[in-house]
């Protein structure tokens, strides 16, 4: 009897593997733009072909961009089909968006990141919760851009920010740089506004859009201001609150920016250390098949998707 039992868990194991690393058997159609192969699930030629460039295009505004590289995306419409990925990696909230940085695959839900869009007004731009699908798409290959740099265990043990960060500046300094009105310091007097961050979608964790919106300027100030390389951004010395203090004291000696110092202490509660599991496979808690599972596929259990 036992015997049976471990042969079914090893079959809905591999069933598992199966769908997260070969999702396409689910997905008719396919999109090519540059670097980008969208698989998706009957979205129109036109729009398909608009979302991939759209997406090509933001890779290519950053200095991560590396012309050879071949990059999956499955963005779903059927709200079912991706509820079953998220079952798969054992998610608590429904993501609008998650890499598999093992797998080499980077899923995104159309319909929430819409839905989220809707909730915030898709406001502010740049968010996460801005409702660009495009933007998600775009950051969740950026995960696999410093996956692929820097070995994937090595990036599921970088603190939130960066492995967040990095991401986000990916995706959105092509547009950044684009535009004159979107001035680093304009950004920073965004994050310090409370009245910009007020709309928090159900089931969402309040000021998680914030969060992210943090840790993609302080990667930018890193790189941009600071002039920093991508291995001087990932050094354990360099921390999350010596940058935010750093940051904050650049953007009050800038002519276009008035008022008092914020502390280097975020008001809104994000933990200064990320709550990660320590280098390796090590939990705080007996690892559980599901745990087992993620770490296996590059997800990770302790993590809430944006």
């Amino acid at each position: 009897m036992l015997g049976w039992s471990v042969l079914a868990v090893l079959v809905l194991f591999g069933c598992q593997i199966t769908l997260l690393a070969f999702p396409q058997i689910l997905f008719s159609d396919k999109t090519e733009i540059g670097t980008v192969v969208l698989h998706h699930d009957g979205l129109t030629e036109e729009r398909a072909l608009h979302l991939t460039t759209e997406i090509d295009r933001r890779l290519k505004g950053s200095r991560f961009h590396d012309p050879t590289r071949r990059d999956r995306v499955f963005v779903f419409r059927d709200r079912n089909n991706y509820e079953l990925y998220r079952k798969l990696v054992f998610s608590k909230v429904v993501p609008s968006g998650f890499n598999l940085p093992t797998l080499g695959n980077s899923y995104v839900c159309e319909a929430v990141v819409v839905e989220l869009g809707h909730a915030t007004g898709g406001q502010p731009r740049f968010s996460i919760w801005d409702g660009d699908v495009a933007h998600i798409a775009a950051h969740e290959i950026g995960h696999q851009y410093i996956a692929d740099r820097i070995g994937a265990g090595r990036w599921r043990r970088l603190p939130h920010w960066k492995q967040e960060g990095l991401p986000e500046y990916i995706a959105n300094i092509g547009d950044i740089r684009a535009d004159p009105s979107l001035s680093l310091v304009s950004r920073i007097e965004i994050l310090k506004d409370d009245t910009r961050w007020t709309r928090t979608p159900a089931g969402r964790r309040p000021g998680w859009d914030r969060v992210h919106y943090e840790a993609g300027l302080l990667v930018e100030f890193l790189l941009d201001v600071e002039g920093r390389s991508l291995e001087q951004v990932l050094s354990d010395r360099v921390t999350r609150d010596a940058t935010y203090t750093a940051m904050i004291s650049w953007a009050s000696s800038q002519e276009d920016l008035v008022g008092a110092r914020s502390s280097p202490q975020s008001c809104w509660g994000w933990e200064t250390q990320s709550p990660r599991r320590s280098a390796g496979t090590t939990f705080s808690t007996p690892p559980s098949v599901a745990n087992l599972i993620r770490v296996i596929v590059g997800a990770d259990p302790t993590e809430t998707r944006c």
